[in-house]
């Protein structure tokens, strides 16, 4: 439900609240934008049927998504594919309620698009000097693999974070082996909650 919410309300309030700070307004329309290109790449990647093909059509997919062309041969406001472009507005109305009028493509930065790609897809590129604007920049031999992502959830005891809290207090009082006592006990604590048992 917190997911829903930040993904509902949220990050698009945040994005209307921040129209008079451009950093944060871009920080935002970034987070969007990756999140809608997330769908589009796992979209392609479930539709795998030979694995054979798995780096090929993520190459080609991250150049449709990124490749903003010097001349427009797509005869495109923003120089983008259109299937891409459409998706990206029609995501970012309904979910967000933002209209890709006021964005200019051609600012988005790339990299940190990819990155984000990268990092909620899992795929793993080549360590090598990207340049964003030359056609057709990403290959399959780019593409290393795909590493599976793992939204953890954080674990946590009420107990070990009150004997923690009894250890930051002996320490402020001077009572070093009283929070040295607290402390082992609140890691104790955690690591019951945190590390498997192992039989």
């Amino acid at each position: 439900m917190s997911q829903k919410y930040y993904n509902e309300v949220a990050l698009p309030k945040l994005v209307k609240l921040s129209e008079k700070l451009s950093h944060v307004q871009s920080l935002c329309i970034h987070e969007m934008i990756i999140r809608a290109f997330k769908h589009i790449l796992q979209a392609v990647i479930a539709s795998v049927v030979e694995i054979e093909d798995l780096a090929t059509l993520i190459a080609a997919t991250l150049n449709m998504m990124l490749e903003f062309p010097e001349t427009d041969e797509l005869n495109e406001p923003h120089g983008v594919d259109p299937f891409v472009w459409r998706w990206l507005e029609l995501l970012l109305k309904n979910r967000y309620e933002w209209e890709t009028s006021s964005l200019n493509y051609k600012d988005v930065r790339k990299l940190t698009v990819l990155r984000g790609l990268c990092h909620k897809v899992g795929i793993e590129l080549v360590p090598r000097d990207y340049d964003m604007n030359s056609p057709n920049h990403f290959r399959n031999e780019d593409i290393v693999s795909q590493v599976p992502v793992h939204k953890q959830a954080a674990c946590s005891t009420a107990d070990g974070r009150q004997l923690l809290e009894s250890s930051k207090t002996a320490l402020d009082k001077g009572k070093l082996e009283h929070s040295v006592s607290y402390g082992t006990k609140a890691l104790a604590k955690l690591v019951a909650v945190l590390v498997p048992t192992i039989e």
